[in-house]
Formats: C-alpha cells, structure tokens, sequence
C-alpha cells in the first residue's frame, strides 16, 4: 500500500513529526501525531486497548511497535478530554476530543544507542463520530514510520508517513 505524509479519511487527517529528526545518544525527542478532525465531528480519546463491550466508542489506539531500543512514554493529548454520558444509556459514558487534537509520545534515546538510521514504526487506529450522536465513520487505522538519526543534534522536524490499514490491525 502507498505510504504518503498523511492518512486521510472522510472525516479526518492524520500527519505527523518526529523532532527533532536527529537526537544524540543520551538525548531526547517527540513524535507527534496530529488529528485535523472536520467540523462538527470528534474523535474519541485515546487508551490502551479495545475495551471488551462492543457498546463502548472505538478508542483511539497509537502503539509503537518498533522503536530500536529507544524509550518511549504514554501517548499524551494536546486538548482536554470531553466525557459526556449518553442520552439513551447513561451507563456509557463516551470520551472524546471537540477539535483537532496532537498526541505526543516523549522518547529517550539511550546513552549507548548506535549512530546512524533508526526507524520508529506503529499503528493508529480511531473513529470519527459527529457531535449529534447520530453517525459514525467506520473505525480506520494506518501504519506510520519515520527515521530518526542518532548523531550530533538537529533543529529540524522530520514528517512521518503513513499507509492505510484497518482498526482491527491497530487493535490487535
């Protein structure tokens, strides 16, 4: 499938950075990923995993599955979480964000990483849902990587790419 700088669907944008894209050994950087969610519809927020009851939103999954030794930290949200009880079953409360939101997940690179070409790769998986309630996007994933260069430090970002999967993949 192609990979390309960002993983669009019909209600959503994903993109993404790794900064900086050269760290040294010992140093610390970011990846970021960036939803662009359209007007008037949300994405949920993210977890660790699906939960078991199929009632309950499809969280947004982002898993790193190689990071080449590199340390990385909990995916964190750049906007604040909305809870909000459903009208017809209040024992489900669903969690999401209002507006485009980033998710940044810390990495340290260990003192005694080789230099060179790393590559970080995972999955995102999530689901878009309009603000009413009455509709949603069937949940959808990508695969992401980017290199990053352990070495003497840079100021510039490098973008991430990304190439479509499905939720399922991302979940599992």
């Amino acid at each position: 499938s192609a990979t390309a700088t960002s993983f669009t669907t019909s209600y959503a944008t994903m993109t993404g950075e790794l900064v900086p894209a050269r760290v040294e050994p010992g140093g610390r950087a970011k990846l970021i990923l960036t939803a662009n969610v359209a007007d008037g519809w949300h994405l949920y927020a993210y977890e660790k995993r699906v939960p078991d009851d199929p009632m309950r939103a499809r969280p947004t999954l982002i898993v790193l599955d190689q990071r080449d030794g590199l340390l990385a930290g909990t995916p964190r949200a750049s906007t604040t979480v909305v809870s909000k009880t459903r009208e017809q079953f209040p024992e489900y409360v669903d969690n999401y964000h209002k507006t485009d939101v980033d998710w940044t997940i810390d990495l340290k690179i260990p003192e005694n990483a080789r230099s060179g070409s790393h590559v970080l790769s995972g999955w995102i998986g999530f689901m878009a849902c309009n603000d009413d309630g009455t509709l949603c996007d069937p949940p959808k994933g990508a695969r992401f990587e980017v290199p990053m260069d352990v070495g003497e430090e840079s100021t510039s970002g490098k973008a991430i790419t990304f190439s479509p999967e499905s939720y399922s993949a991302a979940a599992a």
